[in-house]
C-alpha cells in the first residue's frame, strides 16, 4: 500500500512543479495564449485533485489496516493464542 502511495505521489509532485512553471510564463503573451493556459492549468488541476483524492482514500486504507493490525497485537498480548489443551501456544 505504502508503494502504491509513492507510485501517486511522485506524478503529483511532478505536476505541482509543472503548473507552478505554466503559471510563470509573461503575460506580455497576449490574451488568447493567457486563456489556453489557464484552460490547460484548470485541466491539469481537475487531474491533480482527482488524484489527491485518491491518495487520501489509500491513505485512510492503510491507516484503519495498521489500527486492525495494532488490535491484532494488543489482543494476542492480552490473551496468547492457546491449543486445544488449553496450554499456551
Amino acid at each position: 500500500d505504502l508503494d502504491k502511495m509513492r507510485i501517486t505521489i511522485d506524478p503529483l509532485e511532478v505536476q505541482i512543479k509543472s503548473l507552478l512553471q505554466k503559471a510563470d510564463f509573461p503575460i506580455e503573451a497576449g490574451v488568447e495564449a493567457v486563456k489556453l493556459r489557464i484552460a490547460d492549468i484548470k485541466k491539469k488541476l481537475r487531474d491533480f485533485m482527482k488524484d489527491a483524492k485518491g491518495l487520501g482514500k489509500d491513505v485512510n486504507m492503510c491507516s484503519c489496516n495498521i489500527q486492525r493490525s495494532r488490535l491484532v497485537v494488543l489482543q494476542r498480548i492480552i490473551k496468547p493464542p492457546t491449543n486445544c489443551n488449553g496450554a499456551p501456544m
